[in-house]
């Protein structure tokens, strides 16, 4: 059941599919698809594994963190990097700029290297739909929203799915078995809608903790620093978009070691371009520090996308504005905690520290994050939307459980991103959501 149309995969859901936003902005249209194939449409083909690291316990997150080990989810990758049409493994064998040369071999700097999906697989591409067309098993019914769904059993599973065609006609769908696969605030948003109408602590809204829409999270994505390369460093290979769309691309990283040793939050840096050509403008009183004086100068402003920490306070709840059909549109309470802003200040600030310390790349502070506190910083770029029913050992810490099924129903399952405990690298979530679903 896909609420969008089968001919235009990039139809956005006007009217229904709006998000409205009650504490850091976010565009209300534009971060997901309503279509046959959803946001794999907009997607730009670029992810690589989860990090092992993200799977132990990390006591710094403050809260329990995935269920399951690294193991078990490394076990579907093959699978996924076959869909998705990866190449495997995602091997190292040749270096990019900021692997070799002036820069190689950066005490407490690696990277992650990044494959693309060759050729792109987008899910809303007519050889896609075709597949799923042919099969014997598989009816496709589009432009049909689902807006609510009915329990059964003593609120034990569910019975049946309302529906509601582009018409407003309105039909009633019996179910054996359901999965949630909308987007993640989509499935929230309705998993809350459904279960307004039930007692409180209901496995709808997330069971005893209510914990439904809870724990949102996103990858930050800042801009806090200005990047002046000496210009001997060639970048042309590092940046994000190198050519062709099957290009292998790269971010810088600190390593795990650092990391630890730091209490640093997870982050990727990525150069969007191999900067411009210009004279640098720095006080003359700290000139002299550097090791090595350029003729010129390349700058850029990288991307920094952050690992965000679960915080109860950041969450998805109903708006009190209706869709076209009568129910809530979803509500984006996003929080970004202030011990992860001052974490990310840190890291990004040791980030440039690591990279200048042979004195061929320079950097400062923008204008905009020269504060100590970085208390009026907002992400600038982001369209992740994760853990806003979050998998755990348990109905006090989670919706769903190891297999992504809810907490209390016999046959309501979660496929997406809003599964992840944690949003753990700052890797696009793609590959992880086929691995694990």
């Amino acid at each position: 059941v896909e609420a969008g149309p089968l001919d235009n995969p990039l139809a956005m859901g006007e009217g229904y599919y709006e998000i409205a936003a009650s504490a850091l902005s976010y565009p209300p249209l534009g971060s997901r698809l309503s279509s046959f194939g959803g946001t794999s449409n907009h997607w730009t083909g670029q992810g690589r594994p989860f990090s092992p690291e993200i799977f132990r316990n990390r006591p710094e997150l403050g809260i329990a963190g995935w269920p399951i080990d690294y193991a078990d989810y490394a076990a579907h990758l093959p699978e996924a990097f076959e869909w998705l049409n990866y190449r495997h493994p995602f091997d190292r064998a040749r270096p990019t700029s900021h692997e070799s040369g002036l820069l190689a071999n950066v005490a407490g700097l690696d990277a992650d290297r990044f494959q693309r999906s060759e050729p792109l697989v987008r899910l809303g591409e007519p050889s896609v739909r075709d597949r799923f067309a042919a099969h014997p098993n598989i009816d496709v019914l589009t432009d049909t929203r689902v807006i609510d769904i009915s329990l059964a059993d003593g609120g034990a599973r569910v019975a049946s799915l309302e529906l509601s065609d582009k018409s407003g006609v309105r039909r009633k769908l019996p179910v054996e078995n359901v999965i949630l696969c909308c987007n993640g605030t989509e499935i929230p948003r309705l998993m809350l809608w459904a279960g307004r109408k039930l007692p409180r602590g209901n496995p709808l809204n997330g069971g005893p903790n209510e914990l439904t829409g809870r724990y949102f999270t996103e990858h930050p994505v800042l801009f806090p620093v200005e990047l002046y390369f000496d210009q001997r460093i060639d970048l042309s290979d590092a940046h994000e978009f190198p050519g062709d769309a099957g290009a292998k691309f790269f971010i810088w990283r600190l390593s795990d070691a650092e990391l630890e040793r730091h209490r640093l939050l997870r982050f990727g840096v990525l150069l969007l371009d191999d900067g411009l050509l210009t004279p640098l403008s720095l006080p003359d009183n700290g000139d002299g520090h550097y090791l090595a004086q350029s003729a010129g100068y390349r700058l850029t402003v990288p991307a920094f996308k952050f690992e965000q920490s679960p915080t109860l306070e950041s969450r998805i709840t109903l708006s009190d504005r209706l869709d076209r059909d009568g129910t809530a549109l979803a509500n984006m309470h996003w929080v970004i905690s202030g011990s992860d802003l001052a974490n990310y200040r840190r890291g990004a600030l040791h980030f440039c520290a690591l990279l200048g310390q042979r004195g061929y790349v320079r950097a400062r502070l923008r204008p905009d994050y020269r504060e100590d506190v970085w208390k009026h910083v907002g992400p600038e770029r982001s369209a992740h939307h994760m853990g806003a029913t979050r998998m755990a050992h348990s109905a006090s810490a989670g919706v769903v459980d190891t297999d992504g099924k809810v907490f209390g129903l016999d046959n309501l399952y979660v496929a997406g991103a809003s599964i992840f405990p944690n949003g753990g690298d700052s890797v696009n979530p793609t590959l992880s959501i086929i691995a694990l679903c």
